[in-house]
């Protein structure tokens, strides 16, 4: 019977950990950028509870940061590559979505690119998965 294999099981420990602080964090954006719509105060107390998703955001931003530094060579290159992609494809969307809303387009809110970089970041860290593994097994 073969021994787990310590490195994997280090990884598996990362991943677990970063997706626990990742969808917590997310979560707790989510509730407020949604309860931000229904808050009808006036003053300080509206003024802190519209800056408020800054705080889940960094603490996605900093489990996303502490995931990248632990990983392996190929798992950082691959995410660093995720990471790139997503930001290039929704700079590009974002700068075409500007024209279109100087010919008429709805305005589309700032905020919203975030969770878009998001989401663009998981499918490109698929591809890029599937892309390097079918590689090394041409190797």
């Amino acid at each position: 019977m073969n021994a787990p294999d310590p490195d994997k099981q280090k990884m598996l420990w990362y991943n677990r950990r970063y997706a626990r602080d990742f969808f917590v964090a997310w979560a707790v954006y989510v509730v407020i950028i949604v309860a931000r719509h229904y808050v009808t105060t006036t003053g300080p107390l509206h003024t802190v509870f519209m800056v408020l998703p800054i705080i889940p955001i960094a603490l996605i931003l900093v489990a996303m940061a502490r995931l990248l530094v632990r990983l392996d060579e190929m798992e950082r290159l691959i995410h660093l590559y995720a990471y790139a992609s997503a930001a290039l494809i929704t700079a590009f969307f974002a700068m075409a979505y500007s024209f279109l809303e100087q010919l008429g387009a709805p305005r589309f809110p700032v905020y919203g690119i975030f969770p878009i970089i998001i989401a663009i970041w998981g499918i490109a860290l698929a591809v890029f998965r599937r892309h390097f593994s079918h590689s090394a097994l041409e190797l």
